[in-house]
């Protein structure tokens, strides 16, 4: 269940129409994970996805929206330092979605070698990452200052491989690679971008490796477009937002109740009733939640307020 301050986080993020990417800190927590265990969620992410459209071996940008996860992050691709780069790509972004990368990072596992113990692989990919020399990023020309002070440790996770289609096989130079990998830990630099405006933006990131390791130069150039998000996907973020509180059943249902409406409404095109929908909405936080959780209560009503404007805009442009 997710706490209030949490909750803050997701709803100032549907609200950040103009936000421009501010790096969060390393305590920050979204959709009810830690930085760390984002990291995890990456490479769970992006390792099993087959070597036909896998993010991290795009050249384009192509496939940089494959196996995404729901919910309030969009996951960036790197590279995995066998092939030299840059590796410039193009993409779209819904509005609303912080953006979640690996500056440079290692990750170790017992694919391939003695078994190790958690704390042995947590010590062979700290040595890894020791060896890092440099680290840069930039969002629309400005760079992004203090790398080094983001580094995050993954949880221990684990990945099945129903196939060798898999990223690690390509990593392993083609040996076929399947089956449980079972402890896996994460090491490295991340950042948790803010959403970004509505619009074009470029990011860059990446970084380099000193002896004994002798990876390619991590070099990533994303242009980035985050298209507009549409009343219902608003709809949707909201939902899930209020089902995360940790308000009573009997506040909790009247609310979901109305959202739920105003969903079909937005489903059937029929703009006016989901606008009153929604109006329903904020009325009920303002008698049921507001005099308790106040702060909650503003930024429920103030994200319900945006999705109205988005409503009545497109009411007024037909």
């Amino acid at each position: 269940m997710k706490t209030l301050q949490t909750l803050i986080v997701v709803l100032v993020g549907l609200l950040s129409l103009t936000a421009r990417g501010g790096v969060l800190p390393n305590d920050a927590v979204i959709d009810g994970k830690t930085i760390g265990e984002w990291s995890a969620e990456w490479w769970k992410w992006v390792l099993p996805i087959s070597s036909n459209n896998n993010p991290m071996l795009d050249t384009t940008g192509a496939f940089a929206a494959v196996s995404q996860p729901a919910g309030s992050v969009f996951l960036v691709a790197g590279d995995l330092g066998i092939a030299p780069g840059p590796f410039i790509r193009t993409f779209t972004v819904p509005q609303g979605k912080y953006l979640f990368f690996p500056v440079d990072m290692y990750e170790a596992d017992n694919v391939n070698t003695a078994p190790l113990t958690v704390d042995e692989l947590r010590e062979q990919a700290a040595g890894v990452v020791a060896a890092i020399t440099n680290l840069h990023a930039s969002l629309d020309g400005v760079e992004i200052s203090n790398l080094f002070a983001h580094r995050a440790l993954s949880p221990v996770f684990s990945i099945f491989y129903p196939t060798a289609d898999n990223l690690q096989t390509v990593g392993f130079g083609g040996q076929p690679i399947r089956g449980l990998i079972d402890p896996m830990v994460s090491d490295g630099y991340w950042l948790m971008l803010e959403p970004l405006s509505v619009g074009q933006h470029l990011l860059t990131f990446g970084g380099e490796f000193g002896p004994p390791y002798y990876f390619f130069p991590a070099d990533i150039v994303d242009y980035i477009t985050v298209l507009p998000a549409s009343p219902l996907e608003g709809v949707d973020d909201l939902i899930e937002a209020v089902r995360g509180t940790t308000l009573p059943a009997g506040q909790l249902q009247p609310l979901l109740a109305s959202l739920n409406a105003a969903r079909a409404s937005f489903q059937s095109d029929n703009l006016r009733a989901a606008i009153n929908q929604l109006n329903a909405f904020q009325n009920k936080i303002r008698a049921q939640v507001l005099r308790t959780e106040d702060q909650l209560a503003e930024q429920l009503i103030q994200t319900a307020q945006k999705i109205i404007d988005s409503a009545a805009a497109r009411m007024a442009n037909r």
